[in-house]
């Protein structure tokens, strides 16, 4: 199977690495996004998604890969939930927080603490890696402004619409501690649209694709192997 990954705001394609590692061997194609969150030309998540869509091979634009959205990065996949066969959301909020973000070294790391229910899962390496891409965002030119047209765009996607369209397709992957994206938001929506698939994760936080690479892996495997049994069940019954 196909899959496309879609990183969060203060994410990078490498964010998905160790979930790649896993699909790939198993015989998958994988290929991550890398997305312009702070590109002043984009304005809405459907530019976002627009481009991100554009800049894909061609056989991942067939309409039979599924996309795997973690955080912000689930809204572009959503977004887009009528270019691909299926649709996860990996631990995907509904709205742009209005916390503030943290400004000092040791509050940073304090904040990526808080996105895994077990801290250690954060090599020295991984956690100086996301420092770096913490600051640069942070100091990079009309950030503020930048998070404001972010914070609209979230708004502005009309999430019920596409929830109500596309429950079919649509899975829900959530960690059991997460604290961004409480596990109450997805019993909600599972409640509301009985077509969603949920998908929990224990022991996890937030940063899903960080903490937990093997299990999420594990789930799309296994849907990949349910989804091609099926298939082959409908050919043999065309026959």
């Amino acid at each position: 199977m196909k899959f496309v990954f879609s990183h969060g705001l203060i994410g990078a394609p490498s964010d998905w690495t160790k979930v790649i590692a896993a699909l790939e061997p198993l015989g998958h194609e994988c290929v991550s996004l890398d997305l312009p969150y702070f590109k002043d030309s984009i304005t809405s998540i459907k530019d976002y998604s627009d481009q991100a869509f554009e800049a894909l091979a061609p056989e991942f634009k067939d309409g039979t890969a599924v996309v795997v959205g973690h955080s912000l990065g689930g809204l572009i996949a959503l977004s887009l939930s009528d270019s691909f066969s299926d649709v996860f959301l990996v631990g995907t909020y509904t709205g742009f927080g209005s916390y503030p973000l943290p400004r000092r070294k040791e509050k940073v790391v304090d904040w990526l603490a808080e996105l895994v229910y077990d801290p250690s899962a954060f090599t020295q390496a991984e956690i100086d890696s996301y420092l770096d891409l913490y600051f640069s965002v942070m100091k990079s030119p009309g950030v503020l402004r930048k998070m404001k047209t972010l914070k609209t765009a979230t708004a502005d996607l009309q999430h019920e619409d596409y929830y109500e369209r596309f429950q079919d397709k649509i899975h829900l992957v959530l960690g059991e501690h997460d604290k961004l994206s409480p596990p109450e938001i997805y019993f909600d929506l599972k409640q509301r649209f009985p077509g969603f698939q949920l998908h929990e994760i224990s022991e996890c936080g937030h940063a899903i694709p960080l903490e937990k690479p093997e299990k999420l892996a594990k789930i799309l495997h296994k849907f990949a192997v349910e989804r091609s049994s099926t298939q082959q069940n409908i050919n043999l019954k065309a026959s």
